[in-house]
């Protein structure tokens, strides 16, 4: 591979990074490496991932083995340079611009291999502020299942009766906050989407910023319903409250 001074690196996985998932088209939840150097990108994987990267990646990314890296080293060299310090041998790079979240662990490696870490200041990938249509549609797609989670909230409420306890009951059962957020999270499982710490708060709960709240809803009392799920197809948020 032809000799670059400066490159830029993502150690990260697409459940923390979305840069990451912006730059691969690749979704995994267990760390991974994403690298530009001079025209060339890639992704470094696992053997367990490698079959699905090179399926699922933007066909302008090369997909590498992550053992491969060490192909470049003598086998005493194996035995001293670490993987980040044969990854930047093997891009040709002297210098890596990171994420501000980049790991501790990785550039103290590559101090170690003798390699310069900088870290970008703001955003990462600037451009990822306009959108392509392809990503309008995903986010299209996740707030629509957004909404229908929201009108669900509504209708289990705008169903429920009240009883002589100020609180509300549904189908004969007391409606409690943990049931609302249950069906929401379970509707948006069907349409393939995940949500997790959905909130749903009822009372002095829902004055609390990020209490996902529990317990009956009462009647005459504020509801917080804040919703966001994740598209386990195209990594895309939707956000409603």
């Amino acid at each position: 591979m032809e000799k670059f001074q400066t490159g830029r690196l993502i150690v990260s996985s697409t459940d923390k990074s979305a840069d990451l998932l912006y730059a691969g088209g690749f979704d995994a939840p267990d760390e991974f490496v994403y690298f530009e150097a001079g025209n060339v990108r890639a992704i470094v994987v696992s053997i367990l991932e490698l079959a699905r990267a090179m399926k699922e990646a933007r066909k302008d990314i090369q997909v590498i083995n992550r053992y491969d890296i060490y192909k470049i080293l003598t086998d005493e060299e194996r035995q001293h340079v670490n993987f980040y310090g044969a990854l930047s041998r093997y891009a040709g790079v002297k210098c890596w611009l990171v994420p501000s979240d980049f790991p501790l662990s990785c550039a103290l490696q590559l101090q170690e291999a003798g390699v310069q870490v900088q870290c970008v200041q703001g955003e990462f990938f600037p451009e990822r502020r306009v959108k392509r249509p392809d990503e309008l549609e995903a986010i299209r797609q996740s707030m629509h299942a957004t909404q229908n989670a929201m009108e669900l909230v509504h209708d289990m409420i705008a169903e429920s009766t009240v009883n002589s306890h100020g609180i509300l009951e549904l189908h004969g059962k007391v409606l409690t906050c943990d049931d609302i957020r249950s069906e929401v999270e379970v509707q948006f499982k069907r349409q393939q989407f995940s949500a997790c710490r959905t909130i749903i708060a009822c009372g002095k709960d829902a004055a609390a910023p990020h209490n996902i709240g529990s317990g009956p809803v009462y009647a005459h009392q504020p509801v917080v319903a804040d919703i966001f799920p994740r598209s386990d197809v195209t990594g895309y948020w939707g956000d409603m409250t």
